[in-house]
């Protein structure tokens, strides 16, 4: 469950500082780091009082700035409400009081930088250029321009950038993974030709079922790095996913070791037989593990349900947000309150809880899909 949360969560956490809560919310003994508001535009002045500029500077018209407009600007690159390189004095005042009223502190550098800590030790510094990156609460270090685009690494000059665009793209260990802006199969197929193009021509293997709404694409090129390309068009619902591997993250050797001595001859597909479509996956509702004690959603058209070795992902075909965040309070009323945690933004909202056997469940509406996940067993509370 930790590792389907991090990956359903990884956009809407990676840019948050604290959570204070949403406008009119009761937030009282809520002590965790800033995160963005409902509403974009939402201004905050220093003291709650206009200035004689409007909170806003005579570069940067609009809303004052604020610790809303600068996650808007880590996440998304829009500089409307907030230019770190274009910042009057009053800027800086309505940005250092947005910040201090989340809990958190900002210190302006000589150089021009801007250093931002959230109440958790969480850390975002703006460099002069406008570029910026930052430190977790335990003081690793990440990038933020590195989920949205494309990684300058030797694993990414090697694999082409797909044409159509990334929504998400993170590297780490030898292994890059991105959620891909394809909205059609023949988008998806134009970057595997692309693929080929560069080089991605051994060990080739295939799929083509987009009558049962899927395809996928997997090859490695003359330095071992091996691509796989995933196409979903089913339920209602498409997406396009790339994963790219070094050599010897991904071969294995007899020793059952990842290594370099890998060749995909020791295998033959005359020893592997695909399985039928039609038992890909069900379209009943679980009855075992955490879905014996979740209700059973009352909205939608079907479900698209996959196994996941330690849980089922459920797609909701037809879900909305609403029916997603009545199904949440479903959740509640059953009992799965316990180390639960709440994520939303103008478009996604994202609930995970256990109820007291451990049993673990997941509900989210993201990327325009209505996704319910639960646990086919308790998950011992080290690993939530």
């Amino acid at each position: 469950m930790k590792r389907i949360l991090a990956f359903l969560l990884v956009s809407a956490l990676v840019f948050t500082l604290a959570a204070c809560g949403k406008s009119g919310t009761d937030n009282s003994g809520d002590d965790s780091p800033l995160t963005r508001s409902d509403s974009p535009n939402q201004s905050q002045t220093p003291g709650g009082d206009e200035s004689e500029e409007g909170g806003a500077s005579g570069i940067i018209t609009g809303p004052a700035v604020s610790l809303e407009s600068v996650l808007t600007y880590i996440e998304t690159g829009d500089t409307s409400a907030f230019d770190p390189t274009k910042l009057s004095e009053a800027d800086k005042q309505a940005l250092k009081q947005s910040v201090e009223n989340a809990g958190g502190k900002i210190v302006y550098g000589a150089d021009g930088s801007i250093d931002i800590t959230g109440s958790d030790s969480t850390r975002i510094i703006i460099h002069p250029d406008g570029t910026y990156e930052g430190t977790d609460s335990d003081g690793n270090p990440f990038s933020y321009q590195d989920m949205h685009s494309w990684p300058d690494t030797e694993l990414g000059r090697a694999v082409p950038e797909p044409d159509c665009g990334i929504s998400l793209v993170n590297e780490e260990d030898g292994l890059l993974e991105a959620l891909v802006s394809a909205d059609t199969a023949d988008q998806a197929k134009q970057y595997v030709a692309k693929l080929k193009a560069a080089g991605f021509t051994d060990d080739i293997e295939e799929t083509d079922m987009l009558d049962y709404g899927m395809y996928s694409f997997s090859a490695v090129n003359a330095d071992r790095i091996k691509v796989d390309v995933t196409y979903v068009d089913m339920a209602g619902s498409k997406g396009c996913t790339v994963s790219a591997y070094a050599p010897g993250a991904w071969e294995y050797d007899d020793d059952d070791s990842y290594g370099d001595d890998y060749s995909y001859d020791d295998y033959s597909d005359d020893d592997y037989s695909y399985p039928d479509p039609d038992e890909l996956y069900s379209s009943e509702w679980p009855d075992s593990g955490a879905f014996e004690y979740a209700p059973e959603p009352a909205f939608g058209s079907g479900y698209t349900v996959s196994d996941m070795g330690d849980s089922y992902a459920i797609l909701v075909n037809g879900g909305t947000r609403a029916d997603i965040e009545t199904y949440i309070q479903a959740l509640k009323a059953k009992g799965f309150t316990v180390d639960s945690e709440y994520e939303e933004d103008d478009d996604n909202v994202v609930y995970v809880g256990y109820n007291s056997a451990g049993y673990g469940m997941l509900a989210e509406f993201t990327y325009e899909m209505a996704m319910i996940v639960g646990t086919k067993a308790p998950v011992d509370p080290d690993d939530r």
